[in-house]
């Protein structure tokens, strides 16, 4: 029978990825700033016809 080998656990000084929050803060500015012109593009498509 096989003896199992332990598992590699990571340490606290691993490299972890760390929070940008400008990445975040454009990646929302960029889904508002989409849902505007689609929700004024639509809304123009409206008003043509009705």
């Amino acid at each position: 029978m096989a003896r199992e080998s332990t598992p590699d656990t990571l340490s606290a000084t691993a490299d972890a990825p760390r929070f940008d929050w400008r990445e975040w803060t454009s990646f929302v500015g960029s889904v508002l700033g989409t849902a505007l012109v689609v929700s004024i593009v639509l809304g123009g498509i409206v008003l043509l016809l009705a």
